[in-house]
């Protein structure tokens, strides 16, 4: 089977009144692009912890996110 490892991203809601959530998917190397425009103030991963379900993944899959994060600081 052929499939993509996609991240969901929680976030605010900019388009609501009265606030709340607002779900975010993103390829993997497409949310570590995001980080670039990311605020200060936001939450990055920084280590596959921060990701919900990682140990769920299959190992190929763990091991390129592991991969994109130690990317991730090695170019910030």
């Amino acid at each position: 089977m052929l499939y993509d490892v996609v991240l969901l991203q929680v976030v605010s809601n900019p388009y609501s009144s009265t606030g709340g959530e607002m779900r975010q998917y993103h390829h993997v190397n497409c949310m570590f692009d995001t980080f670039v425009r990311a605020r200060a103030t936001t939450k990055i991963i920084t280590e596959p912890d921060d990701i919900r379900g990682f140990d769920d993944l299959e190992e190929s899959d763990q091991q390129s996110i592991s991969e994109s994060i130690d990317g991730w600081f090695t170019v910030t």
